[in-house]
């Protein structure tokens, strides 16, 4: 059914060659792809402000707050490290089960460096927010064993944002586009 629909469509757009090649092995099909990596089209800049109440160091993980993201994990190895007294880190999103919530309040409850919202925001108040940080976190757990998990890179709408915004992205997606900056591999 699938093959039937893309065939009628005059073109089909994907994020990259190697998602095409998935697709198509998994369709048992043939088709001819245009590329678009996922992005956004930015807002217009606002003005800068002040931002006296931050550390010189500020990290924001916005998005699904899961195990498959990595961030329980991130957040144990952040509070070993030596960067962690003078620094912020803010995780923004939703949880995704009630399990992995508990588990996560338990390891950051009396961490005042850490701080966790989960207001929803438009995409402009997003935009806003995540323009006030230095580094975002764009984490993936292969939890499920994709073949196709090293193509986060190209559809990651995460990943887009946070390069809209400025944002250096700390991040575990293997990939020659994740050696340079702005992308710190880890």
């Amino acid at each position: 059914y699938a093959n039937t629909l893309l065939e009628k469509c005059k073109m089909l757009i994907i994020q990259n060659p190697e998602i095409a090649d998935d697709m198509n092995s998994y369709l048992n099909s043939h088709f001819q792809f245009e590329y678009l990596p996922v992005s956004e089209r930015p807002f217009l800049p606002s003005p800068p402000t002040e931002h006296h109440d931050y550390p010189p160091l500020t990290i924001i993980h916005s998005g699904a707050i899961a195990d498959w993201t990595g961030i329980l994990e991130f957040v144990k190895q952040y509070k070993k490290s030596t960067v962690y007294p003078s620094s912020f880190l803010r995780i923004h999103g939703q949880f995704q089960k009630k399990q992995f919530e508990m588990e996560f309040i338990k390891e950051v409850k009396d961490i005042k460096e850490i701080e966790i919202s989960t207001d929803f925001l438009d995409d402009f108040s997003h935009s806003e927010l995540l323009k006030k940080y230095n580094i975002g976190l764009a984490f993936y757990e292969n939890t499920i064993n994709s073949s196709n998990f090293e193509n986060l890179i190209n559809s990651s709408g995460k990943i887009a944002v946070y390069l809209w915004c400025g944002l250096a992205i700390m991040t575990n997606i293997k990939h020659e586009l994740t050696k340079n900056p702005p992308f710190l591999y880890i």
